[in-house]
C-alpha cells in the first residue's frame, strides 16, 4: 500500500485511482438517493478499521444509527456493532436543531480525538446545512472541521445529494 494513499475498500476502485485516495484529501461523493453513497462511506470506514488499522467516524444528519445498522445487516449481512466495535462509530445527528449546532464541531472533534480516528464521513453536508439559518454558518463549521482535521493528516469524505451539487454548479 502506498503510504500517501488511503484505500477505499471498494473492489476495483483503488486500482483505477492509483491505490486509493490521497491522504489528507477532502472527497465530495455526489449522487442521487439510492446510488450507494452510504454503502461507500461505511465500506470505506470498515476497510480502514479492518485492513489499515485506521479508526473512523460516520456522522449522519440523514439516517439514524439504527437505520444504518439495519440496512447494513439486511442488505450486506454485516453486523457493524460486533465487526468494528471500538474502531468505527456512528454519530447520529438526525435530530439536531439549530440550538444544538453550536457544540457540533466540539462533539465531532472530541470523538475524533477519543477514537484517534483517521477517517471521517459526513452524510450529508446538505442535510447539515439545512439545520442552519444562514448557509455561511454551515460553511464556517465545515471550514473549522477541515482545518482541525488537516492538522491530523486525516482523510474525510462528505456526501451531498446529486441534485444539490447540480444546483450549486448552476447557481454559484
Amino acid at each position: 500500500m502506498d503510504e500517501g494513499r488511503v484505500p477505499t475498500g471498494i473492489d476495483g476502485l483503488d486500482d483505477l485511482i492509483e491505490g486509493g485516495i490521497p491522504r489528507g484529501s477532502l472527497v465530495l461523493l455526489a449522487g442521487n438517493p439510492g446510488t450507494g453513497k452510504t454503502v461507500f462511506g461505511i465500506q470505506f470506514l470498515c476497510k480502514g478499521a479492518d485492513d489499515c488499522g485506521e479508526n473512523g467516524i460516520y456522522v449522519s444528519f440523514a439516517e439514524s444509527e439504527e437505520t444504518i445498522m439495519y440496512n447494513m445487516s439486511k442488505l450486506f449481512g454485516r453486523d457493524l456493532r460486533n465487526e468494528v466495535s471500538g474502531k468505527v462509530e456512528i454519530l447520529d445527528f438526525t435530530t439536531v436543531t439549530e440550538k444544538g449546532l453550536g457544540t457540533l464541531l466540539e462533539m465531532i472533534l472530541e470523538k475524533v480525538t477519543e477514537l484517534k480516528a483517521k477517517r471521517l464521513v459526513i452524510d450529508s453536508f446538505s442535510a447539515m446545512a439545512q439545520a442552519f439559518k444562514e448557509p455561511m454558518e454551515a460553511r464556517s463549521i465545515l471550514h473549522n472541521i477541515l482545518s482541525c482535521l488537516q492538522i491530523r493528516n486525516s482523510l474525510w469524505v462528505f456526501y451531498m445529494p446529486f441534485q444539490n451539487v447540480l444546483w450549486r454548479l448552476s447557481n454559484p
